[in-house]
């Protein structure tokens, strides 16, 4: 079963602002329905599935707390160089894919677009 947010991160000043947007319930409520009526094993999975996707935010919240309080606690250090950037760029996206945030095939065109830029 997939998730899909929307996540738009905007920086104002030294603050980070993150706006949060989930989908796909329409399936989810869809399932629920012909499950109550013909299917109720599918009820259980559906019960599941959308407390998991109530979940994400919070947890999408989580991640990007963590990750910006590493950024402001790592040293300050020099420039890296460019395959350094874009090794530690690849490494971030692949932590997002592991936790579930991106699907492959978004991990895949992200991917994709880093190394074209790189």
């Amino acid at each position: 079963m997939s998730t899909a947010l929307n996540i738009v991160l905007a920086q104002a000043g030294d603050n980070l602002n993150v706006e949060i947007g989930a989908g796909q319930w329409l399936d989810k409520v869809a399932g629920g329905t012909v499950g109550m009526l013909l299917l109720w094993p599918l009820a259980v999975t559906t019960v599941i599935g959308s407390w998991n996707q109530s979940q994400m935010p919070a947890k999408v919240f989580n991640f990007i707390g963590n990750f910006v309080g590493q950024q402001k606690a790592a040293p300050k250090t020099q420039a890296a160089a460019p395959e350094d950037d874009l090794i530690s760029k690849l490494e971030r996206l692949s932590a997002l894919r592991e936790k579930g945030i991106l699907t492959e095939e978004e991990f895949q065109a992200q991917k994709a677009k880093i190394l074209a830029e790189g």
